[in-house]
């Protein structure tokens, strides 16, 4: 039945298990998040779905014509009755024989989901004559005659060219009926049979499974039990077992899911949909379970969508993917939030991918969604959108009482604000996440990270003594940690570059030689970091006047960063760049390092690294760049903006009262 609408048969072999009213409500819901369904009531000797009441609450089974009355007009006069006209061009004749059953829609419906619609094809017009009618067209009798199977072919046909439904829900007779076989083999496709767990249900549905098994065309068949009664949970699980069991040796398969119905009061008393009054309630949620069954036959299960949602991600087709993130989120918000999660955080540092972060935080309340959402943001250079993704994060990871995580997002607010070139905002916020790691009994590297961060935003506001110790105190804290060899190189090579900028460059190319041969020795680091640590030492021996072997070091190094499989970052391909800039600044004319700043702006400016960009505006005017000199007041109001006291920012102060002078 591949690219055709799914022909459902909801089938009992005894009544009394809420065949009739799985089918209502399934298809309520079906609709309710936007299918338009057509449902068939094919239990003609006893109608139960039939009885549904249209408008306002009104009864309208002694008004509507339906199943019984199509085929009666036509019996009684064949030549140009509905049935009888080519599918596809009368739908509207067949249509007079059902009604609308009212369904609310759910509110913010997604732009590319169509209103839901429920359409009920009644038994027939349950009025005093419906009886005589139904004697009249016995179907049994007809498929003698060989006129039973071709009308049913009709309607199916004629259903199926309307085009105007996403899924066919057929309530079936039970037992052997006629009806009962007409609705498994001639109508239906897909099955989903309703047991109870006594000996009469088991053994009537194991015997109807036998005899499917013998059909040329055997349907897709899945389990409901039900009414499945509260307590004796030994007994209830025995008859389960046993169910199982006997149904694994009739169907040849074990059943792969089983969906176990509630006994409710309500299944006696009423016969009105129940999903939308008690959305939370256990009886409510066996009836989603089912409409999830339904829904996988035609590809449309949350598994299909998240499957396709994965591909379309691999594919890079991003307004598929945010048309099915809406499509998800619409059909299960608590499902729409794992969706997020286990699909879309591998692509966070690809900022084509941006807006799928933004649209799942719209859509969410989750922190860890919105969390995800700052990074992604703030990967994207949007930093005043990470720094109230993050916020919106903290908040609810404090409502959940997750100290934890509202101190990551602390952390990763100050980080960013940080990017964003506030160094004391920055270093005040890490101060206080610090704080928090340490009142809450933080990991001893967490806290060692924090302070690692804390000296990171010291050393930009120009105190590097004061970021020399910190660096200090943190890589005692990962050693005594047991931290990794690579996070330990980093805080080493950035203890390296505070003893730098105090000017003590052989000691500062010391600790970098020494944090490059750890990580060459542990293996635990990328080798864009191994690079880098090499290059630092060439740049400690430029600052030491060994100009010759510092420019050989760079030029090593700088082809390793930008080879095109490098694992480099944008990140460390721009501060390679403004290295090149200070190693390459005597050499006459200064051709290289000028294309290095030139570089390293065209990359900040594009990654929104507004740090480097002022320092590259800084190269440029130093090495008499037009351009760069114009920029220089720009890159000056940046570092004062910030509060910035590091070497460069002094010297570009220093350049521009010059240039003034």
């Amino acid at each position: 039945m591949d690219g055709q609408i799914p022909f459902v048969t909801f089938y009992s072999f005894k009544g009394g298990v809420g065949r009739s009213m799985a089918l209502a409500n399934a298809g309520w819901n079906l609709a309710h998040t936007g299918s338009r369904v057509l449902m068939l009531d094919l239990d003609l000797e006893a109608p139960g779905i039939s009885y549904l009441p249209g408008k306002d609450g009104k009864e309208e089974h002694e008004e509507t014509p339906g199943f019984v009355d199509l085929f009666y007009r036509h019996l009684e006069k064949p030549e140009g009755s509905a049935l009888s006209a080519k599918p596809g061009d009368e739908w509207d004749r067949i249509a007079e024989f059902c009604r609308q059953i009212p369904v609310p829609q759910r509110k913010s419906r997604p732009k590319n989901t169509p209103e839901g619609s429920l359409t009920l094809m009644p038994a027939g017009k349950l009025d005093a004559g419906y009886e005589q009618r139904l004697k009249e067209i016995d179907l049994g009798t007809l498929y003698k005659r060989n006129i039973g199977l071709p009308l049913l072919k009709q309607l199916r046909e004629h259903i199926q060219a309307s085009e105007e439904f996403d899924y066919v829900l057929i309530d079936s007779r039970t037992g052997f009926s006629d009806e009962a076989m007409i609705c498994l083999r001639d109508l239906g496709d897909r099955l989903i049979l309703f047991s109870g767990l006594n000996e009469q249900n088991i053994s009537g549905t194991a015997r109807l499974l036998q005899l499917l098994q013998s059909w040329e065309r055997k349907p897709i068949v899945s389990y409901v039990v039900s009414p499945v009664p509260l307590g004796e949970d030994e007994l209830k699980k025995q008859r389960l077992d046993h169910m199982t069991r006997t149904f694994t040796e009739s169907w040849g398969n074990a059943p792969k899911r089983i969906t176990l119905i509630p006994y409710h009061p309500r299944l006696a008393l009423d016969e009105k949909p129940y999903i939308h009054q008690f959305p939370e309630s256990e009886l409510a949620k066996a009836y989603s379970a089912i409409e999830e069954q339904v829904r996988e036959y035609a590809n449309e299960s949350i598994v299909d969508l998240r499957k396709e949602f994965t591909q379309v991600l691999v594919d890079k087709k991003i307004s598929d993917a945010e048309d099915l993130l809406h499509r998800i989120h619409y059909l299960d918000p608590e499902e729409f939030d794992q969706v997020i999660l286990s699909s879309l955080p591998p692509y966070a540092d690809q900022s084509d991918y941006l807006s799928l972060f933004q649209a799942g935080a719209s859509l969410s309340n989750s922190p860890e969604i919105l969390r995800w959402a700052g990074d992604a943001s703030l990967r994207a250079a949007q930093h005043k959108n990470a720094i109230n993704y993050y916020d919106d994060a903290r908040t609810g990871f404090l409502n959940r009482r997750d100290q934890y995580s509202a101190t990551f997002s602390l952390l990763q607010k100050a980080y960013t604000i940080l990017e964003n070139g506030d160094t004391q905002v920055a270093r005040d916020l890490y101060q206080q996440g610090l704080d928090e790691l340490v009142d809450s009994g933080g990991s001893a590297s967490n806290i060692a990270t924090a302070r690692h961060e804390i000296a990171r935003a010291t050393l930009e506001m120009g105190d590097a003594q004061s970021a020399r110790d910190l660096f200090r105190q943190a890589l005692d804290e990962k050693v005594a940690a047991g931290s990794s060899a690579s996070s330990i190189a980093i805080t080493r090579c950035a203890l390296s570059s505070a003893v730098l900028e105090i000017g003590d460059a052989k000691t500062a190319r010391d600790l970098f030689q020494q944090a490059h041969d750890d990580m060459l020795a542990t293996g635990d680091s990328s080798a864009s970091l191994i690079t880098l640590a090499r290059q630092s030492v060439g740049l400690c021996l430029f600052r030491l006047k060994q100009v010759e072997e510092a420019t050989a070091i760079y030029h090593e190094t700088r082809s390793v960063i930008e080879a095109p499989k490098s694992s480099a970052s944008a990140r460390d391909v721009t501060i390679s760049h403004l290295r090149g800039a200070e190693i390459l600044s005597t050499e006459e004319p200064p051709t290289e390092a000028l294309d290095c700043a030139r570089q390293a702006l065209s990359l900040s400016e594009t990654c929104g690294f507004r740090a480097y960009k002022a320092k590259a505006q800084y190269w440029l005017a130093r090495l008499g760049d037009e351009e760069g000199i114009k920029a220089l007041p720009e890159a000056v109001a940046f570092f004062d903006e910030g509060g910035y006291k590091s070497r460069e920012a002094e010297a570009a102060r220093e350049l521009l009262a010059t240039s003034r002078s």
